[in-house]
C-alpha cells in the first residue's frame, strides 16, 4: 500500500452514509487502503484492526457491501460495492472513479495551460515602491518576465529617478487592472520613447494616460499647438524641410 486514497465528497450523499458508524468506518478503511487497481489485501480480522471496530462489525460491513443497493449512486453490478478476490476485496466501482479523477486532472491541466497563456506576458515588477523611492540606485532596474519572444528592457538611468520609478509603478498597475498587462517588447518599445521624451514629459504621460483610463501611453494634448502627436508631426515636417529646402516648409501644415 502506497500513496494517497481520494475520498470524494459523494460519499456523504451516498446510502453507505444512512448505515451504521462501524459499516461507514469499514468502507472508508477499505478505500483507503486499496491498491491502484482498487484490489484490498486482507481479511476480516486485519479490516477490524485497521479500522478500529469488532470483526463481527466488519463480517456484517462486508456481507452488506456484496449485496445489491437499488438506492445506490452507481448502478453498476447493481449497486454492490465489492466483490470476492483472492487474498481480498475488490472495489467494483473503483475504475469509474478512477476515470472520474483522470477527466478531472485533465481538465485541470486545460485550465493551468489556459491560465498561463493568458498571464506568460506578465512583467514582474522588481521596481522599488514608491516609500523606497529615495534611496534609488543610479544602476538600471531590471524589468523581467515570462513573456515568449523579445527581451526585458532596462530602466536607463536618465529614467531612473524616484518620481519615474513611482509613475512607472502605477503603469503596470494600472494595466493590471484592465487586464492587459504589459508585455515584454512593449516595455521595450515604451522605454525608447521615454528615453527620448526625457522624464518629465514621460511622467507626464503616464500620468495623464491613466487619468483617462486608457490601455497605450497617450500624451496631454499641447496648449497653443498641436494636439496630441503634434510633436510626431512637427518633426516629419522639419525632416522634409530639410530633406527639401527648395519647398521652404517652415510653417506647420496641418
Amino acid at each position: 500500500m502506497s500513496g494517497f486514497s481520494k475520498l470524494v465528497p459523494e460519499i456523504v450523499q451516498s446510502s453507505i452514509w444512512n448505515e451504521s458508524c462501524e459499516i461507514r468506518i469499514v468502507w472508508i478503511t477499505m478505500l483507503a487502503i486499496r491498491d491502484q487497481s482498487g484490489y484490498v489485501r486482507g481479511n476480516a480480522e486485519t479490516l477490524a484492526r485497521i479500522g478500529n471496530v469488532t470483526q463481527s462489525a466488519v463480517e456484517q460491513a462486508l456481507a452488506k457491501f456484496q449485496q445489491a443497493d437499488p438506492s445506490s449512486h452507481t448502478p453498476d453490478n447493481d449497486g454492490r460495492r465489492i466483490a470476492p478476490a483472492p487474498g481480498g476485496w475488490i472495489v467494483l466501482n473503483h475504475e469509474l472513479y478512477r476515470l472520474n479523477d483522470d477527466i478531472q486532472r485533465e481538465k485541470t491541466r486545460e485550465r493551468v495551460k489556459r491560465y498561463r497563456e493568458k498571464n506568460q506576458c506578465n512583467v514582474t515588477e522588481t521596481l522599488p515602491s514608491a516609500s523606497a523611492s529615495s534611496s534609488v540606485s543610479d544602476s538600471s532596474l531590471n524589468l523581467q518576465g515570462d513573456c515568449k519572444g523579445g527581451e526585458g528592457a532596462d530602466i536607463s538611468a536618465a529614467l531612473n529617478t524616484p518620481q519615474f520609478t513611482e509613475a512607472w509603478a502605477n503603469w503596470e498597475k494600472h494595466r493590471k487592472e484592465i487586464r492587459k498587462p504589459l508585455t515584454r517588447q512593449s516595455v521595450k518599445m515604451q522605454m525608447r520613447d521615454f528615453e527620448r521624451w526625457g522624464v518629465d514629459r514621460a511622467i507626464a504621460a503616464i500620468e495623464h494616460t491613466i487619468k483617462k483610463g486608457w490601455q497605450g501611453i497617450r500624451e496631454p494634448e499641447q496648449t497653443g499647438g498641436y494636439a496630441n502627436g503634434g510633436k510626431q508631426i512637427q518633426h516629419r515636417i522639419d525632416k522634409a524641410s530639410r530633406e527639401y529646402p527648395e519647398n521652404n516648409l517652415h510653417a506647420p501644415i496641418l
